[in-house]
């Protein structure tokens, strides 16, 4: 996937975490990765990532204790900026409808801003925008939410919020990302067609696209999916 994401192929990707796992450490496995993956049709930098992430992988397997701790951070940092790759195409599509509501905002008098939360640009009280919406790293509200405004839809979820349930869509665009779209429009359209999810609080009240649609119900109780 992480070849994919970067726009490789997958002989170029496998040989360069292949050849990665030889370098003394990350920096030379990197080099090692990159010029395998030139030498078999690939890109420098592609090759440069996936060695560097199979390397620490195979760190993480073979240590414990401090190491190990320190190379999963370093794995989930790799992982974060694939991710964040990965989801681009998005993440276009959120900068672009943010900017309109931004502008649109600033013409009604909503006073919109824009901040930066952890893995994410949020576009607040922008126009155009009932409540939020996550596409790729960006999450847009409007002039009725905030990410601190709570959202307890589910039996057990007090004290989850707006801004959490969001966060995960992030992560669910970086796991998926192109496909996230289609993935939400395919759970959503089962939805429709399915019972409300018997965890809800009060089904009457949740609209037919969210009330079972599996990229929903997940975030809106904590998790991913």
């Amino acid at each position: 996937m992480v070849s994919f994401a970067l726009g490789g192929d997958f002989r170029s990707g496998f040989v360069s975490g292949a050849m990665g796992t030889l370098g003394g450490n990350m920096a030379s496995s990197a080099i090692i990765g990159g010029v395998s993956s030139k030498i078999t049709g690939g890109s420098f930098a592609e090759g440069a990532v996936i060695s560097a992430i199979s390397y620490t992988y195979g760190r993480i397997s073979n240590s414990n204790g401090a190491e190990s701790a320190g190379l999963k951070k370093s794995l989930a940092t790799i992982g974060g900026v694939v991710g964040k790759v990965w989801n681009l195409p998005n993440t276009m599509v959120g900068l672009v409808y943010g900017a309109v509501g931004y502008v649109g905002g600033l013409i009604v008098g909503t006073s919109p801003y824009v901040e930066f939360g952890g893995n994410e640009i949020r576009f607040r009280n922008i126009l155009f925008m009932s409540a939020a919406m996550t596409h790729g790293n960006v999450v847009l509200y409007g002039t009725s939410t905030s990410p601190d405004s709570q959202n307890n839809l589910f039996w057990g979820t007090v004290g989850w919020t707006v801004g959490g349930e969001e966060g995960k869509h992030v992560i669910q665009g970086q796991i998926l990302g192109p496909f996230y779209y289609p993935m939400h429009i395919l759970g959503g359209v089962m939805s429709i067609f399915s019972n409300p999810h018997p965890g809800l609080v009060k089904p009457g009240e949740i609209d037919l696209w969210h009330r079972n649609n599996f990229m929903e119900t997940g975030p809106m109780q904590g998790s991913v999916f």
